[in-house]
């Protein structure tokens, strides 16, 4: 009979119930799965250095499938798994998206570079200084973007755009890559055949864990992909209606602690 072994979940809209926060709740269900024998896991479209950073200092120490399942490490920052895009597609992306009214940032194993030292990020330098501790230089400005933009790149990511269709319209049709999205004001740029369930599949088969016995929660559609892959596939209450469609549960709201809720439900 399936069983969860392996818990993933996305961040924003799921696990954090406000901005940068894990309630007590969903954290004291999460420590109990952990001490029953599962393996938890976060899978998000943030880089692993700046969600091990900020889940450490909440209490949770685990692994990250992070840049949307590109690049995956255990919990203690060791590589397991990566996919990269193709050079000349990230080349043009990101001299489309130099042509276009956003801000966008290019992120690679070891880098985030953002494309304006004015960002919206508004990374201090205490901050780049704690994500640096953790593998992640954070470089400013157009000509770092188009240098990162010539290594091995996870992914890019268009935000605060004028106009998200046409950035959308701009990047449609370069072979080898595909976009997504994590919210309605952005734009994913993915390498062809990256998704979070790619890297929720290698971790699982890092610890030897049959996808039948995974379990995904998310609530946007670059969590589509990982909520159908898994065995246990979990839509928040907040989320999109077709990942609802999509998913084989439905648990509460991200601020009911809707995670809590699943995990006590399906797993403890």
């Amino acid at each position: 009979m399936s069983q969860v072994r392996l818990i993933a979940m996305d961040v924003d809209g799921t696990l954090y119930d406000r901005p940068g926060t894990i309630s007590e709740v969903n954290l004291s269900a999460l420590h109990a799965a952990q001490e029953k024998g599962v393996v938890v896991a976060i899978a998000t479209g943030r880089t692993p250095a700046n969600m091990l950073m900020s889940t450490r200092e909440l209490g949770l120490f685990c692994p990250v499938v992070g840049s949307n399942g590109t690049h995956v490490v255990d919990e203690n920052n060791r590589l397991l798994f990566e996919h990269v895009m193709d050079h000349r597609a990230a080349a043009e992306a990101q001299y489309r998206l130099s042509q276009l009214d956003t801000e966008y940032n290019v992120v690679t194993r070891d880098t985030l570079c953002m494309s304006r030292a004015d960002n919206s990020y508004k990374l201090n330098t205490e901050e780049c200084a704690r994500l640096a501790s953790y593998g992640q230089q954070c470089l400013f400005g157009p000509e770092h973007a188009k240098a990162c933009a010539q290594e091995r790149v996870n992914k890019m990511f268009a935000y605060n755009c004028a106009d998200i269709e046409e950035v959308r319209r701009a990047l449609s049709d370069i072979p080898g890559i595909y976009l997504s999205r994590s919210g309605n004001d952005n734009v994913e740029i993915m390498p062809v055949g990256a998704d979070k369930a790619l890297g929720v599949r290698a971790l699982a088969s890092h610890y030897g864990i049959s996808m039948n016995d995974v379990m995904t929660m998310g609530d946007e559609m670059n969590d589509y992909e990982m909520i159908c892959a898994a065995g246990w596939g979990v839509a928040m209450g907040n989320a999109v209606p077709a990942l609802k469609q999509a998913s084989r549960y439905v648990t509460e709201n991200c601020r009911d602690h809707g995670v809590s809720c699943a995990i006590w439900r399906y797993v403890l």
